[in-house]
């Protein structure tokens, strides 16, 4: 727990040691990224989007309408998250997960400012759009600075150099 503190912390404040500590292995990469961070988003500012789809799933007794309203839920953490490991791409693995952190710390800022009653300027997303943004520029950064995994590099030169199999028919 206080290692994904530190990754997740570590990724806003200070990125540059927060990033070289994975590098050399003394601040281990997350496993679970991939899962807490979407729902962390969803506990932090989709929590009256999902009590309002469970709801109407109460009242319609329809399931579809469950399975819709939850992947609308899911759905701004889903496309960043494809978004932002595109960018990062596959060689930088350990690093894929850590430009959601920005996204879900504006986005539930900005949710606890609307509940407040704080009038924020812009639309509505304004929050996931800057958090998004941020996220995407961390994503390009990370991908200029960061050197590719070394496993990575050995698993797609062991996967070029494996000949193709053939189908023997007997």
């Amino acid at each position: 727990m206080l290692t994904t503190l530190q990754r997740w912390g570590g990724i806003l404040i200070h990125p540059k040691v927060t990033l070289a500590a994975m590098r050399d292995g003394s601040l281990a990469a997350g496993r679970w990224d991939g899962w807490l961070l979407p729902l962390v988003f969803v506990l932090g500012c989709q929590t009256q989007q999902v009590v309002e789809v469970f709801a109407r799933f109460v009242r319609i007794s329809g399931v579809l309408t469950l399975i819709g309203g939850l992947a609308m839920v899911l759905l701004v953490p889903i496309f960043a998250a494809l978004l932002l490991e595109g960018l990062i791409g596959s060689s930088r693995a350990r690093y894929r997960h850590l430009p959601l952190v920005p996204l879900v710390l504006l986005a539930t800022l900005g949710n606890l400012l609307r509940q407040l009653g704080v009038a924020l300027p812009g639309p509505q997303y304004l929050p996931e759009i800057l958090g998004t943004l941020w996220g995407v520029g961390l994503a390009v950064w990370i991908r200029q600075v960061m050197p590719e995994d070394a496993d990575a590099d050995a698993a797609a030169a062991a996967a070029a150099a494996e000949p193709a199999s053939e189908v023997q028919h007997g």
